[in-house]
């Protein structure tokens, strides 16, 4: 699947004429940036995020952005609930998990601050920009060229 940018930003949903929010929440309009970012490129991005001193020895960062990369990738943006998180990374027990858990919004909060600590070590040179925006699951990429650094 290729992302398609929009201002530099990823839609998760294919663009159309119509004009109208897709069930992604992405808004579908025109292109204005006619680049792609495949998933080779994305999943390159994670691992080197995943292989630095910020994650190597984080293992349950490691394992919620790589859930969240692939649930990205594979066009799954519903799939990313606090309750499916708290089952698929964290390995809570479906029958006994409750949705007031704050382990999640914790986890992901952490990850940002992660993600932040990371790029402001490592400037992506032309790659690959990872970030979730607060108050969302779903990772946002960037594609960064030399003039944005």
């Amino acid at each position: 699947m290729l992302f398609q940018l929009q201002e530099r930003h990823v839609i998760y949903a294919r663009p159309s004429s119509t004009g109208k929010t897709s069930q992604g929440g992405a808004v579908e309009n025109k292109v204005d940036v006619a680049e792609t970012i495949t998933d080779e490129e994305v999943r390159t991005a994670c691992d080197l995020i995943l292989s630095s001193k910020h994650f190597v020895k984080a293992h349950r960062m490691q394992r919620l952005l790589r859930f969240l990369i692939e649930q990205a990738l594979a066009g799954k943006n519903g799939n990313t609930s606090e309750y499916v998180i708290g089952i698929e990374v964290f390995d809570r027990n479906p029958k006994d998990y409750v949705s007031e858990d704050p382990a999640v919004r914790v986890q992901v909060g952490r990850l940002r601050q992660r993600l932040a600590s990371y790029y402001m070590e490592h400037a992506p040179r032309d790659g690959i920009r990872i970030s979730i925006p607060v108050g969302q699951h779903m990772p946002v990429l960037h594609r960064i060229s030399r003039s944005e650094l």
